[in-house]
C-alpha cells in the first residue's frame, strides 16, 4: 500500500502504512526504506532524510546476509547525499552527477534519482 500511496503523492499515508508493518525479509525492508527516503526528499524533510540515510547505512553495515544488495542500496544512499549537496545552479556538477548515476550498473530507483537531479531547484 505504501508504494501506491507514494505514487499518488499521499505521503503521510505512505509513511503511516510503512510504520505499521514489520518486515522479516531484508529486501522488503530495504524497499520500504527507499520509499521513505524518496518521501523525505520530496517533502523537504531534510533532518528526517539525513537521519534516515544514516539509519539505512547502519542497517546495511549490520545485515551481512543481504550480499550484493548491500552495494546496490549503498549507491542510492551515496547518490542521495550527493543530490542533497548539489548546487542547482552549477550545471557542470549537475551534469557530472547525472553521468555518474547513468554509469552505475545496478542502482535502485535510478530513474527517480535522474529525475530529481534534473529538476533540482
Amino acid at each position: 500500500m505504501a508504494n501506491i500511496f507514494y505514487a499518488q503523492k499521499r505521503y503521510d499515508e505512505a509513511i503511516e502504512s510503512l510504520q505499521d508493518v514489520e518486515f522479516e525479509d531484508h529486501l522488503s525492508n530495504l524497499f520500504a526504506k527507499t520509499i521513505q527516503l524518496k518521501i523525505y526528499y520530496e517533502t523537504g524533510s531534510d533532518r528526517l532524510l539525513d537521519a534516515h540515510l544514516d539509519a539505512m547505512q547502519v542497517y546495511l553495515t549490520r545485515k551481512k546476509i543481504i550480499g550484493y544488495h548491500k552495494n546496490n542500496y549503498a549507491k542510492i544512499i551515496k547518490f542521495t547525499r550527493k543530490l542533497i549537496r548539489l548546487n542547482p545552479f552549477d550545471q557542470k556538477a549537475k551534469s557530472a552527477l547525472l553521468e555518474q548515476i547513468r554509469q552505475e550498473k545496478l542502482i535502485p530507483d535510478r530513474e527517480w534519482l535522474l529525475r530529481e537531479v534534473e529538476h533540482k531547484k
